[in-house]
C-alpha cells in the first residue's frame, strides 16, 4: 500500500489497520499479519501484553515490509524518528542490515520526549526544533537515498519532520527520501 505525507514523501505501508485483509497463499503469514493489529495497540501504548507477540514477529516484519517497497529503492541510509517505543528503531536496524546501509537512528533524540508528531496541532517547525542530532550529517551527499521508517503511519508528520531535519543538517537539496511503516491507522 502506498500513501503520501503532507510534504509528498512516498510511504510504503505493510498493513492498513482494520481495513486490509490478507489472503496470501501462505495462511500462516496471514494469521501473523493479523496479529499486527494487536501489536499496533502495544506500539501505541495501549496494550502492554502484546510485547510477546511483537517479539515473536519482529524478525519477520522487516522482510515483509521490504516486499512492499519497490526493488528500485536502494537506500544509502535508514533512520527512524526518535521514540520511547522500540518498534521503529528495531525496524530501522533490521532494514539497515537487509539493505546493507547505514542506520542513523541512534544519532537523533528529542529535547522534549513528550512532544509527539501525532498530537493535534503539532507544527512541523516545532517537531523539527524538538529533535537534536549528535552526528555531523555532512556524510550525506546530494542525491543520496534515505529510507525513513516508523511503526505507525497516521498523519505523516514523523516522516516529514525527519526529512526536514536531515535536509537542514546535511545541507542538501536533492535527496531521494521514501518512507516505510508497519501500519496505517
Amino acid at each position: 500500500m502506498i500513501y503520501f505525507t503532507p510534504s509528498g514523501v512516498t510511504v510504503y505501508i505493510l498493513k492498513q489497520y482494520h481495513t486490509r485483509y490478507w489472503l496470501p497463499e501462505n495462511w500462516k503469514k496471514a494469521i501473523e499479519l493479523n496479529t499486527l493489529d494487536f501489536i499496533q495497540g502495544w506500539a501505541s501504548g495501549l496494550k502492554k501484553d502484546a510485547l510477546e507477540d511483537y517479539n515473536t514477529l519482529k524478525d519477520k516484519i522487516p522482510s515483509w515490509l521490504k516486499e512492499e517497497i519497490p526493488a528500485s529503492v536502494n537506500p544509502r541510509f535508514v533512520v527512524s524518528p526518535p521514540s520511547q517505543r522500540p518498534v521503529a528503531g528495531d525496524l530501522a536496524r533490521s532494514l539497515s542490515e537487509i539493505y546493507e546501509c547505514i542506520d542513523l537512528s541512534a544519532y537523533f533524540d528529542k529535547k522534549e520526549p513528550l512532544v509527539r508528531a501525532g498530537e493535534p496541532g503539532a507544527s512541523l517547525e516545532t517537531l523539527v526544533e524538538n529533535v537534536t542530532c549528535s552526528a555531523d550529517l555532512g556524510c550525506i551527499d546530494e542525491s543520496d537515498s534515505i529510507l525513513i521508517v516508523d511503526d505507525v503511519f497516521s498523519t505523516g508528520n514523523s516522516i516529514d519532520f525527519m526529512k526536514e531535519k536531515i535536509i537542514s543538517l546535511s545541507r542538501t537539496d536533492s535527496l531521494s527520501i521514501v518512507g516505510a511503516a508497519i501500519l496505517k491507522v
